[in-house]
């Protein structure tokens, strides 16, 4: 249960909530952006104590998994290997991932091993 509300310029087209180790939670929006159809930005928001913090924490643009072979990507959530937690990865092209984890303030991208 949170509150909060946000303003944007895009279409908001996938909402996903994901835990941190630390007992908050970060909500990951991805949005349609009416100047570029070929991508999704996503956005990452803190929630503490049922509130949504005003600004993200993290942003990035990906390509649409429907897209160009060369753009295409897709998201998964809240994933562990060998005892790491990673809450937001990305799926690329040729089967490359790039592994997120939560330093404290932001998602940091981590090579995949």
């Amino acid at each position: 249960r949170f509150s909060g509300s946000l303003l944007h310029a895009g279409t908001l087209v996938d909402a996903r909530i994901v835990s941190l180790r630390e007992g908050n939670s970060l909500i990951l929006l991805a949005w349609s952006l009416p100047e570029d159809a070929a991508h999704h930005q996503w956005e990452a928001y803190r929630m503490a104590n049922g509130n949504l913090t005003h600004e993200p924490v993290f942003t990035l643009t990906l390509g649409l998994p429907d897209g160009p072979d060369a753009e295409r990507v897709i998201v998964a959530t809240e994933l562990e290997r060998r005892h790491v937690y990673y809450p937001f990865v990305v799926r690329g092209p040729g089967r490359t991932e790039t592994l997120y984890t939560w330093n404290g303030t932001t998602l940091v991208a981590r090579p995949a091993e």
